[in-house]
């Protein structure tokens, strides 16, 4: 898609909370049908792409080639954790799902973290909430794909 035919394409922030999410995974010896028993979620953002404009399979087939070899896990929209504060104290974190389509990508979205209603940048969020956030959410998905073997 070019970029003026992605201009021409409204961006679509109305997300059902059963609407389902795909999330690349790297590594995962997980079995289709069950949890992954190890997810990587990069912080602040966390790329994934929406059941509404995809199919699970068109996370492994474009950009480039070592994503064929990879997995997907699907998780709800309402399976992103609540908000966390860390037990140290400090500010409630938050996370929003938010489209942001690519040239090559409609449907690619972001799950956003926030600070007081403002979105994370950098390595601010503490690494106690990752750990909770990783664990809620792995929790929640559910291997589609499963990776394959080299």
């Amino acid at each position: 898609m070019t970029v003026d035919a992605l201009e021409s394409r409204l961006i679509d922030n109305h997300f059902q909370p059963e609407e389902l999410l795909y999330l690349r995974l790297f590594d995962c010896p997980s079995l289709v049908g069950t949890a992954p028993s190890g997810v990587s979620v990069n912080f602040p953002v966390l790329s994934v792409n929406r059941s509404k404009y995809s199919e699970p399979d068109e996370l492994l087939n474009y950009r480039h080639p070592k994503y064929a070899q990879c997995g997907v896990a699907q998780f709800r929209v309402d399976a992103i954790p609540p908000p966390m504060v860390p037990s140290t104290g400090g500010k409630q974190v938050h996370w929003e799902v938010v489209h942001v389509p690519e040239a090559d990508n409609y449907s690619h979205s972001e799950v956003q973290s926030f600070k007081e209603g403002k979105p994370v940048t950098g390595n601010t969020i503490s690494s106690e909430i990752k750990k909770a956030f990783r664990q809620a959410l792995a929790e929640k998905m559910t291997v589609v794909i499963a990776c394959r073997l080299q």
